[in-house]
């Protein structure tokens, strides 16, 4: 596939992203368009279909007095600028073809100051210790009639100590726009000045590193031996490495001394950059712009992952924490029935059955105290005052007060509870959300515009991170969030229950009886007006209404604990956007391995193929045999591993694999 039909399939990739149209909602409640994240990467696509048609741009890097300026004037030839004048300045410059020797100062694109390389860089000189002059809109541009600068522009960057905050950003963004770096070393503080990180900060550009060990001339030791270290301390980041005199080698271009050329390690340079670089720039850059679009993408689908992986959470708590709240619910629900029924066995009508009784005895003179001014019909009256309806509703008001605390203190602790649990299983989010960040980050600092767009840390899915737990205390606790009213106090025996408990003890108290019969009857009939009761109000109406009491309460932690997890979406929609996410994933992943890892089989397959042409019929027959086998086997985990997926990929590797007669 061609590298532009490439670029645009992925820009058509990033189109059609399930997060395109997406709110997600941040700490502050705020909507996040992840749309316009995505539209970071869709732009990095671009900028490397626009780069496909520039010239290949060359970035020299290097410390102090490692003699970048004296280098570039011996490769091209020509006294460019006063050695070290872009090091003092803070300068960077743009070195490029043009039909005449010219320069120009430059603000934002906008043309400030043209003339003479010389007076350009008098100009510079001028204003080395103004630092506002240097800020990060100056650009500085150098034009030489030099053929080998028709093929890539050389681009000179300060010192790496003089590298100012004003710079420092337009430095990095001449390197992600750059094809090859050039990373000049000084050969007296090798093993001294530690490079390692800034050379792994381009590195993780996807940018191919040429070392330049300068000054070579200036030391005693053998220059094979000084390569070898630098090989073994940093050739990890480095594609080549040369050792050079460049002093020497600008005297030797300038005196046409061939010789003097070839001492200085210049030459070997030059055949190099010729070779790969001038004469096989096209391919250079293709395979830059083919790693950066592979980091990009990477990257991209690291993005995709953060959310799969918020939602999974999300859905996963959501889950957990409903069936917390649903065994809570039971349990409180149990324990609050179990303590209105101890309440109404133990509690209604308990004082009125005492004096009822004491009224019994104190007839029969049991408590040794005969009473004659007590008879059956104070017992009656006493029974037709007291025992009825609004003593229910007394009972009840005392007791609905106790529910209502035993509620509110029962769903508070757990509210706490479930808030610290809350945090701490966001925490276990944040860890894992900042190891992939780590893996993104490292990923490629090409795409450091990108990470920026998108958010650094936990602050790209908008909530969770080391933050969260200020987010959830920011919040508020849950119990806030449950209203606990009188609902329960209006909760009152319906008038067929007063009509009942009347109709019954009215019936024994119309009668004369003797003593003990009366007693045992209207203890009786007061246990038949509780079953009554009991029947009729506690279980058909307030232990419902309890219970519906409870589920609101529940209900409601739970919409505040959706609330506080969901980012603003339904649950249907998270589960939707899940699936969705995780099919898309497994597409791209797919895509990504053919395209690139595979090709890379592909190679290793072409260079065997001779090889396999002077094998025998009987060996190319075992060879296809095991072959068809291994193909089972990579079939098989493909169906497996994308199974939620169409099959267009799979068909494409069927195809694939029978024009190999497998």
């Amino acid at each position: 596939m061609k590298l532009k039909e490439k670029l645009k399939n992925y820009k058509d990739e990033i189109n059609k992203s399930p997060l395109q149209g997406v709110k997600w909602q941040d700490e502050s409640g705020s909507k996040i368009n992840i749309s316009k994240k995505l539209t970071s990467y869709q732009k990095q696509i671009e900028n490397l279909e626009e780069k496909i048609q520039q010239t290949m741009n060359v970035v020299v890097m290097g410390e102090v007095k490692a003699g970048k300026s004296t280098l570039l004037n011996a490769i091209v030839g020509e006294k460019i600028a006063p050695t070290d004048v872009l090091e003092a300045t803070s300068a960077i410059s743009d070195i490029h073809f043009s039909e005449s020797k010219e320069a120009a100062i430059s603000r934002n694109g906008e043309i400030k100051e043209m003339g003479s390389i010389k007076e350009i860089y008098e100009i510079l000189e001028k204003h080395q210790n103004d630092q506002e002059f240097f800020d990060d809109s100056l650009k500085v541009s150098i034009g030489m009639p030099l053929k080998a600068l028709k093929e890539f522009h050389l681009v000179d960057t300060p010192g790496l100590s003089t590298i100012t905050k004003a710079n420092e950003n337009k430095t990095k963004n001449f390197i992600e726009e750059s094809d090859v770096v050039l990373w000049v070393l000084n050969a007296n503080h090798i093993g001294q000045s530690d490079v390692r990180e800034k050379l792994a900060e381009v590195a993780k550009m996807g940018k191919p590193i040429i070392a330049i060990i300068n000054r070579i001339d200036e030391i005693d030791s053998n220059p094979a031996r000084i390569e070898k270290f630098v090989q073994k301390k940093l050739g990890i980041y480095l594609q080549k490495i040369f050792s050079t005199n460049a002093k020497g080698a600008y005297e030797a271009v300038k005196e046409s001394d061939q010789k003097k050329l070839k001492e200085s390690g210049l030459t070997d340079l030059l055949q190099y950059l010729r070779e790969e670089i001038e004469i096989k720039s096209e391919k250079v850059k293709k395979d830059s712009i083919e790693s950066s679009a592979k980091a990009v993408m990477k990257h991209y689908i690291k993005f995709h992952h953060l959310y799969f992986n918020r939602i999974q959470f999300i859905k996963n708590k959501l889950q957990e924490y409903t069936q917390e709240l649903n065994l809570k619910k039971d349990e409180i629900e149990n324990e609050v029935e179990r303590y209105i029924l101890d309440e109404f066995e133990t509690e209604l009508f308990a004082n009125e059955k005492r004096e009822i009784l004491n009224m019994f005895k104190q007839m029969r003179g049991l408590d040794k105290i005969f009473d004659t001014s007590i008879s059956k019909k104070d017992v009656k009256k006493y029974v037709k005052s007291e025992i009825n309806k609004q003593k229910v509703i007394n009972w009840w008001k005392k007791t609905e007060k106790e529910v209502s605390k035993m509620l509110k203190k029962r769903w508070s602790s757990f509210a706490e509870e479930m808030d610290k649990k809350m945090e701490k299983d966001f925490q276990k989010l944040a860890r894992k959300e900042n190891m992939i960040f780590t893996e993104m980050n490292n990923l490629s600092e090409q795409n450091e515009s990108i990470i920026n767009e998108v958010g650094q840390g936990a602050a790209i899915a908008g909530i969770g991170g080391v933050g969260m737990a200020a987010y959830i205390a920011g919040l508020g606790p849950s119990a806030a969030y449950i209203t606990f009213g009188s609902a329960l106090s209006s909760v009152v025996p319906p008038l067929a229950i007063g009509g009942a408990i009347i109709y019954g003890l009215k019936k024994v108290l119309n009668r004369d009886k003797r003593l003990n019969d009366l007693e045992n009857q209207i203890f009786d009939q007061i246990k038949d007006a509780k079953k009554t009761v009991k029947n009729q109000w506690i279980e058909k109406e307030v232990i419902p209404q309890i219970k519906k009491k409870n589920k609101k309460i529940s209900d409601k932690l739970k919409d505040e604990f959706a609330r506080k997890l969901t980012v603003g979406m339904s649950v249907e929609e998270l589960k939707d956007l899940e699936y969705d996410i995780k099919n898309y994933i497994d597409n791209l992943e797919f895509e990504f391995i053919d395209e690139f890892d595979l090709s890379e089989l592909d190679m290793e397959s072409e260079q065997e193929t001779d090889k396999d042409n002077n094998k025998s019929n009987n060996e190319k027959n075992y060879n296809l045999k095991n072959e068809k086998y291994n193909y089972g086997i990579m079939k098989n985990k493909i169906k497996k591993k994308f199974k939620n997926r169409d099959d267009i990929n799979l068909n494409k590797f069927n195809n694939e694999n029978n024009n190999k007669g497998i």
